[in-house]
């Protein structure tokens, strides 16, 4: 893994911002970026995302996190609600599926402590490719019907990423 200079002068113990305060009162950092110049003339005005640049994303974090996620779901860690669709019940965790879905986003903020919820309106098929395309990040259909249950139940619930899915299908 590649670090930038300004990591390497934190780690090494030359950032100003990890000086003694009789040390960073002495500090001017100037540092070149993109052929830029930025001046800093006081550690403690230097703003969050000058601070935060040379910190690397790093995507396959996204992924542990569903796949945990999605563990914890279906081992019934931490789970907080079960949704009934077509008389199936559907361990979840509120947060993520408001996250994923307006229609539950808005729901769980008006009725934050219903433990149990019917869902009218969609197929457990459906409601089943969405779950799992919800932790997963995986929208697995078979064929125009399917494709348009699938549909129907991500408009109705206001799931845009799935709809999105279902579009680049």
């Amino acid at each position: 893994m590649d670090i930038c200079r300004e990591c390497e002068s934190r780690l090494a113990g030359d950032c100003p911002a990890f000086q003694s305060a009789g040390e960073q009162e002495a500090v001017t950092v100037e540092r070149v970026r993109q052929s830029e110049r930025f001046l800093v003339t006081s550690p403690f005005v230097m703003e969050a995302e000058e601070m935060m640049e040379c910190i690397q994303e790093y995507p396959e974090h996204y992924k542990v996190i569903l796949d945990r996620l999605n563990e914890q779901r279906e081992q019934d860690q931490f789970t907080d609600i079960t949704l009934i669709v077509d008389g199936h019940r559907f361990k979840a965790h509120k947060a993520v599926l408001a996250a994923c879905s307006q229609f539950f986003y808005k729901f769980f903020q008006d009725f934050t402590q219903e433990p149990l919820v019917e869902i009218e309106g969609v197929s457990n098929m459906a409601f089943r490719h969405l779950i799992e395309f919800t932790y997963t990040a995986k929208l697995m259909v078979q064929g125009e019907e399917e494709a348009n249950d699938v549909w129907k139940a991500a408009e109705y619930l206001q799931m845009l990423e799935a709809i999105k899915a279902l579009e680049i299908r």
